[in-house]
């Protein structure tokens, strides 16, 4: 500390930074491993499941997976199959097509006899999971169920009776699925989507409910695989790099003008052609952020163009039924324009969907405004995502611009991380990523990985009692939301 104080030279200085540095990442790595079920050397009995009926389920999909699917696929029933407790990141972009990987994981699992719950961050999302899964299932005799604290108390109560009895195969619901009665006759894999926005204590326990279950996480928040790998001590990491074939171009406009006057025609045109358009404020009511908000569009837009075409709200702080209504409505094609907040960011699969405009746009992250961009071109046709932003910061709409000239997840986060902060890749501490006070997770990357193979080192050498009482004080104190210097 003398050296950072007072150093007698730039030298001693830049060795003392570097020196705290490496000691607040092995602190983190340390931590991290000491949470994780590999750090714990768990094994775990092999799942045995029959691969030719996995090959046949593959082979009945009406479109060819990519490479890079087959790959995780592969990766993941390899996880399965061994004696060690999987602990895997799946990362891909937007649309990339993480779902039907993680649901094939999914039927592996329950062919070995085993029960699946699948964690998603809304209750939007997991209704939409479990419409579709129930539809891609339809011939099987796999029991699928919805769980949310919005059901009535009596569903629940059966939906519970049935978990613990093994009447359900696979689970699909919300922070619900953590509650402490909630138990499982034989839960053999956890899968999280969009594991950012669960805390690890979350996590940790819904795996509790099972004995050395597997855990595969799926993020749309794709970060470089040199980062990811020296971030993420206790993950392996599969990643989807390509897209379907079958999907249309997305062409991205960043416009300086907070209003529809000069895209209206284009709009109209999209729904007169029954295709569907979003447009996203980042506010609800008047005057929460001095910005755009859903009601006031919602009304505005009513009032011009109610009687041509039907127009729909949706925001996080509507009744749950309502908002569920809403989307399937909207999913059926029984609503042409939907004004809406961030609620529609993350899994929301509408082919139909062609248009997307986003308010204020500057009050968003880039990697958010992607997830938000995300929600058209899942289909052939062409789509556009319009951003709109009053602002004159040249910063701002420099940044900005790079959806403009970028279509990749990955390019985008990484722009995001330089520009934006680990901390704030998708929002206010959203990212999932750690916050260090002294070191850049960008600029130290190989440092942070120098850091996390020694933690390892250290973790899997011989410990005197000092070490290993230290060790158990850390575990024991160790929160998600600390910085990693004591």
């Amino acid at each position: 500390m003398k050296n950072i104080h007072f150093p007698q030279d730039s030298k001693l200085l830049t060795q003392a930074i570097q020196t705290i540095k490496y000691a607040e990442f092995f602190m983190y790595h340390l931590r991290v491993l000491l949470n994780s079920e590999l750090a714990q050397g768990q094994s775990k009995i092999k799942k045995v499941f029959d691969a030719s009926k996995i090959a046949a389920f593959i082979d009945a999909l009406p479109y060819q997976l990519s490479t890079d699917q087959k790959t995780s696929i592969q990766e993941i029933l390899g996880d399965l199959k061994s004696e060690k407790t999987m602990m895997r990141l799946l990362q891909g972009d937007v649309g990339s097509g993480k779902t039907i990987v993680a649901l094939i994981s999914a039927l592996a699992t329950i062919d070995a006899g085993y029960q699946v719950a699948f964690l998603a961050p809304t209750e939007l999302l997991a209704t939409q999971h479990t419409l579709n899964i129930k539809k891609q299932l339809a011939q099987s005799p796999i029991k699928v169920e919805f769980l949310a604290s919005s059901l009535p108390t009596k569903v629940k109560n059966e939906l519970l009776e049935r978990l613990e009895n093994h009447d359900i195969d696979l689970i699909i619901g919300t922070h619900a699925i953590f509650q402490e009665h909630i138990n499982f006759k034989k839960l053999g894999l956890v899968i999280t989507d969009e594991q950012h926005r669960f805390g690890v204590l979350q996590r940790h326990a819904l795996i509790s409910k099972g004995e050395h279950v597997d855990v595969l996480s799926m993020s749309a928040t794709p970060i470089p695989r040199t980062l990811a790998n020296a971030l993420f001590s206790e993950l392996d990491i599969s990643s989807i790099m390509t897209m379907p074939s079958n999907r249309g171009k997305i062409i991205t406009h960043l416009i300086q003008e907070n209003s529809l006057m000069g895209i209206m025609d284009d709009l109209i045109d999209e729904m007169q052609a029954k295709h569907q358009v979003y447009v996203i404020c980042p506010a609800i009511t008047q005057g929460q952020l001095n910005t755009r908000n859903v009601e006031t569009v919602y009304e505005n837009l009513v009032k011009v163009y109610g009687k041509q075409f039907k127009i729909d709200m949706l925001h996080g702080q509507m009744d749950a039924s309502i908002k569920e209504q809403t989307m399937q409505d909207f999913v059926a094609g029984h609503i042409d324009m939907l004004i809406s907040t961030t609620v529609i960011e993350v899994g929301i699969d509408v082919a139909n969907a062609t248009r997307l405009v986003v308010y204020d746009a500057d009050r968003f992250g880039l990697s958010q405004l992607h997830q938000l961009r995300g929600r058209i071109g899942r289909s052939h046709l062409e789509s556009i995502c319009y951003l709109l932003t009053k602002t004159k910061d040249s910063d701002t709409l420099k940044r900005l611009s790079l959806l403009e000239k970028y279509d990749s997840g990955f390019e985008i986060a990484y722009h995001d991380l330089i520009t934006r902060g680990p901390g704030d890749i998708i929002g206010v501490k959203q990212s999932g990523l750690p916050s260090f006070s002294f070191g850049n997770v960008v600029d130290d990357q190989q440092l942070l990985l120098q850091a996390k193979e020694d933690a390892k080192a250290f973790l899997g050498g011989d410990l005197n009692e000092n070490q290993k009482t230290y060790l158990e004080k850390l575990k024991k104190s160790t929160s998600a939301d600390q910085t990693f210097i004591d």
